[in-house]
């Protein structure tokens, strides 16, 4: 198995990488995809997310604030922690969830969840990483997923199209343990220009269950980074999508202690 740390960088800025047009290995888009990731610091980002599901044409909002960090290990190989604090709605202001990656040397990533109701973090294992993350069509583990990380799995190129009139470079990424998870294969559609992911099929027994999309004209310019400020998921089982719209991106030069702590990542800025 390979480790992919470079799947899905959505919701993390990339720089404005030259163009790999040429590239024919799943090794050489996952390269770029790491070299475009800024390590060193910790971005801000405020997050809208609106959801309508089957029969109910109102939208239902989810404000949220995303903090990331990457950690460089070397040579196009990095690690990432993600926490997210919700705002509203009412009943879900003050929940939390954080992602820690591992080092692929001391265990598996790390995924935790506070609920004030409960008032209590757990650990997110299992079955209960494919649930729906704070009532969107997001489950636990694709937002994992969006954060670039996947953990042990097999990662083929399947090799180079046009999407959107820009050269599109296609991997095909399959579960290490597919009997874990509700997806054992993911489609993944990553611009050659910028390294970002523009689409994402996941598969369940070669049914298409979710698609998500992000439409060239939504990506932004950030200094010298690109990031996407609208992606939609749409789910084809139970109907439905979620639309997250990113709604500012910030450098946090002095994050509070304990943002990525495990013990302390719930606590209010």
């Amino acid at each position: 198995m390979k480790k992919m740390i470079a799947g899905f960088c959505l919701c993390l800025l990339s720089l404005n990488a030259a163009a790999q047009a040429e590239a024919t290995t799943a090794k050489e888009v996952m390269t770029c995809m790491s070299k475009v990731v800024p390590g060193g610091m910790v971005i801000g980002q405020t997050l809208r997310f609106e959801t309508v599901r089957a029969g109910d044409e109102r939208a239902q909002e989810l404000l949220a604030s995303l903090f990331l960090r990457v950690h460089r290990e070397g040579d196009g190989d990095y690690r990432s922690h993600a926490v997210m604090h919700v705002g509203a709605p009412e009943y879900l202001a003050g929940s939390a969830y954080l992602l820690r990656e591992s080092d692929g040397l001391n265990g598996e990533d790390g995924m935790y969840v506070y609920l004030p109701s409960i008032d209590r973090v757990r650990q997110v294992t299992g079955g209960f990483g494919e649930t729906a993350l704070m009532d969107t069509k997001f489950s636990y583990n694709d937002f994992r997923h969006w954060q670039g990380l996947f953990g042990n799995a097999d990662v083929s190129f399947v090799g180079t199209v046009d999407r959107q009139g820009r050269p599109t470079h296609l991997l095909e990424v399959r579960a290490d343990k597919p009997q874990k998870v509700t997806h054992d294969r993911v489609r993944v559609a990553v611009d050659a220009a910028h390294c970002l992911v523009m689409e994402a099929e996941f598969y369940n027994n070669a049914q298409l269950s979710k698609r998500l999309t992000v439409d060239a004209e939504h990506l932004r310019q950030f200094g010298h980074f690109w990031y996407p400020v609208r992606l939609t998921m749409r789910d084809f089982v139970n109907n439905g999508y979620t639309v997250l719209n990113v709604e500012r991106v910030r450098a946090v030069p002095n994050p509070r202690d304990g943002l990525f702590d495990p013990a302390r990542f719930h606590r209010a800025d």
